[in-house]
C-alpha cells in the first residue's frame, strides 16, 4: 500500500466529504426539514435494495478476486443472480397495490415512482461497476465513481437557485436521479472492456455455490447492519415527525467527516489484510493498526465534542440542536471503522456467520432503544440508540474475532470507546445550563488520550515516514 495508491483511493471519499459539507448547508436554506427527511429515506431505501439484491455476492467478489484466474467469469457469476432479483423486486412493486412514493414519502406522484425505479437501478449497477475499478486498483476512476454523484447533485442544486423555481421534493428527487444516471453511464464507459469480456462468458452455476456460501451470511449481516443504520429513520417517521427526521438527517450528514475515515479505510483495509494472509505476513501488523486507529477515533470524538457548536454559524436557527446530535452520530462511522480492524479475523477465517451474530445483537439493541427513546426524545433518542448499538457492534465483533482467529489486546480498546460513548450521550441529554461540564469533560478526556497514546503518536510518525 503506497502513498500514490492511498491518495488515488482517498480522493473520492475526501471529495464526497467536502461536497457534502458544501451541499448540506445549502439544502437547509432552500428546502424544508420535511423534504430533507424524505431524501434521507430515499437513501435508506436504495441502500436496502442493493444489500437485499446482492445476496452478499459483492463481498464474495472482493474476497475471491485475487485467487480467481477468470475474473470476467467471476463478475458474471455474481452479477446475474443479483440482477434477476432486482428485476423481480421492481416488477413486484410496479404491479403492487399502492404507490411506492406514497408509502415512502407520503406523496402520491407517478413521476416520483419512476424516478425511484431509476435510482434503484442506477445505484445497483454503480455498486458492481465501481467494485471492478476498486479491485483493478484504478483508484482515481474509483474515486470519481464516488465523487461525481455528489458533484452533479450540487451543480443541479445551484442551477435551481439561479432560477425562480418553486422548489419542493420533486426537484430534490430529480437532482438525485440525474446525478446517479450520469455516473452509471460514465462507469459503463470506463469499464466497457471488462463488460464486453464478461458478456462473452458462459455462466457456471457450480461456481455460484461456494460464493453464496461465503456471501449469503454476509447478506443477512448486511441487512441487519442496514437495520441498525436505517430503522431509526422509520421510527422517527412513525413515532415523531418528518421535522425531527430532517433534523436527525442533517446531524448524520455532518458526521460525514468521520464517515470519510470509514470509507477510505474500508476500501483499503480488507484487500490488504487478505494479501498479508496469502503472503504469510506477520499479523501483528493488525494489532499496530488497531492501536493507531483507536487513537484517531478517540481524538475525532474529542474534536467533535469540543467544536460541534461551530455548525450553528452555517445552519438556520431551527437546526441549532444539530450541534449536540452530531457528536453521537459520529459513533456509527468511527466504531464501525475500529470494528473493521479488530474484527477482521472473522473474515480471514471465513466464519462470516459471526458477522451476522454481531449485527443481530446490535440490531435487537437498536430496535429496543429506538422504541423506548424516540417517542419521548425524538432525534435525541435516535442518536443515543445509534451510538449504543454501534458500541455493542464493536464489542462483539472484536470478541468473536479474538475467539476465532488469534488473541490480541482489547482492554484499552473497550475502555476508550466506552468513555467516548458515555460522553457523547451526556452531550445529548444534559440540559443547556449543564453543557459546560460536558465540554470540560471532553477537554480532560483529550488530555488523557494524548498522554496515554504518546508512543502511538510516535509510531504514527514513523509509519508515515516509511510510506513510499
Amino acid at each position: 500500500m503506497n502513498l500514490k495508491k492511498i491518495l488515488s483511493f482517498s480522493l473520492g471519499p475526501i471529495g464526497v466529504a467536502v461536497l457534502g459539507m458544501a451541499t448540506l448547508p445549502l439544502l437547509t436554506w432552500i428546502f424544508p426539514q420535511e423534504d430533507i427527511g424524505r431524501i434521507s429515506l430515499l437513501h435508506v431505501v436504495v441502500s436496502f435494495t442493493i444489500l437485499f439484491c446482492s445476496l452478499g455476492l459483492d463481498q464474495s467478489y472482493v474476497r475471491e478476486y485475487h485467487q480467481n484466474n477468470n475474473k470476467p467469469g467471476l463478475l458474471l457469476t455474481i452479477v446475474l443472480p443479483s440482477l434477476v432479483l432486482l428485476i423481480m423486486l421492481i416488477t413486484s412493486v410496479i404491479f403492487g397495490v399502492s404507490s411506492p412514493s406514497e408509502t415512502i414519502f407520503e406523496i402520491k406522484d407517478t413521476r416520483l415512482d419512476l424516478m425511484l425505479y431509476i435510482c434503484l437501478s442506477a445505484s445497483f449497477f454503480i455498486r458492481y461497476l465501481s467494485l471492478v475499478l476498486r479491485m483493478e486498483d484504478r483508484g482515481l476512476a474509483f474515486s470519481m465513481s464516488q465523487l461525481l454523484p455528489k458533484l452533479v447533485f450540487l451543480i443541479i442544486i445551484v442551477v435551481y437557485v439561479a432560477f425562480p423555481l418553486k422548489l419542493d421534493f420533486f426537484y430534490l428527487m430529480l437532482a438525485q436521479t440525474v446525478s446517479l444516471t450520469f455516473v452509471f453511464l460514465l462507469l459503463v464507459f470506463l469499464t466497457r472492456k471488462e463488460l464486453l469480456l464478461t458478456l462473452k462468458q458462459s455462466y457456471n452455476c457450480s461456481e455460484l455455490k461456494p460464493l453464496l456460501a461465503f456471501g449469503f451470511p454476509l447478506a443477512f449481516s448486511g441487512l441487519a447492519f442496514w437495520g441498525i443504520t436505517a430503522l431509526d429513520r422509520f421510527f422517527l417517521q412513525h413515532y415523531s415527525s418528518y421535522t425531527e427526521l430532517g433534523l436527525y438527517s442533517v446531524a448524520i450528514s455532518f458526521a460525514g467527516a468521520a464517515m470519510l475515515l470509514k470509507t477510505i479505510f474500508s476500501i483499503l483495509w480488507a484487500p490488504t489484510v487478505y494479501k498479508w494472509v496469502a503472503d504469510d505476513e506477520d499479523m501483528s501488523k493488525v494489532d499496530d493498526m488497531t492501536e493507531l486507529l483507536l487513537f484517531i477515533v478517540a481524538i475525532a470524538f474529542c474534536v467533535f465534542g469540543l467544536f460541534s457548536w461551530l455548525v450553528t454559524y452555517i445552519l438556520p436557527v431551527e437546526y441549532n440542536s444539530v450541534q449536540y446530535l452530531m457528536v453521537a452520530c459520529i459513533g456509527f462511522p468511527l466504531f464501525y471503522t475500529l470494528a473493521e480492524t479488530s474484527g477482521i479475523g472473522i473474515n480471514v477465517m471465513k466464519k462470516s456467520l459471526y458477522n451476522l451474530y454481531t449485527s443481530l445483537i446490535a440490531l435487537v439493541a437498536n430496535i429496543v432503544l429506538n422504541f423506548l427513546l424516540i417517542p419521548s426524545y425524538g432525534a435525541i433518542g435516535a442518536a443515543a440508540a445509534t451510538i449504543i448499538s454501534f458500541w455493542l457492534f464493536l464489542f462483539f465483533r472484536t470478541f468473536f474475532s479474538r475467539m476465532l482467529w488469534r488473541v490480541f489486546p482489547v482492554k484499552k480498546l473497550y475502555i476508550v470507546t466506552f468513555c467516548c460513548m458515555t460522553l457523547s450521550i451526556m452531550h445529548l441529554f444534559l440540559t443547556y445550563d449543564l453543557k459546560i461540564y460536558v465540554y470540560v469533560a471532553w477537554l480532560v478526556f483529550s488530555l488523557v488520550i494524548l498522554f496515554s497514546f504518546k508512543s502511538s503518536i510516535i509510531e504514527i510518525k514513523e509509519k508515515i515516514k516509511s510510506i513510499r
